[in-house]
């Protein structure tokens, strides 16, 4: 059984709101691979453990500023054309 996972009280970073105040955003990729689930993941994705999941980790930026440190987990299966 999977539990609801709570919307994180956070707000998340969007370029468009940075650009409408006159200043650049940037996104520095600092990892992208293909990695197999902890049970943490499996059970926040619906999963089970072990099964392939895309992982990524990159910083926000505003004005070469580091704003947020992002740690993504993503479904294969909800991605489009991989």
């Amino acid at each position: 059984m999977v539990e609801e996972i709570a919307e994180p009280d956070r707000e998340t970073i969007d370029d468009r709101d940075i650009r409408s105040r006159g200043h650049d955003y940037a996104c520095e990729v600092i990892v992208v691979e293909r990695v197999s689930a902890t049970l943490e993941v499996a059970a926040a994705l619906g999963l089970t453990t072990g099964a392939s999941v895309f992982h990524s980790v990159c910083v926000h930026k505003e004005d070469g500023v580091a704003m947020q440190l992002e740690d993504r987990y993503v479904n294969p299966a909800m991605v489009p054309e991989v």
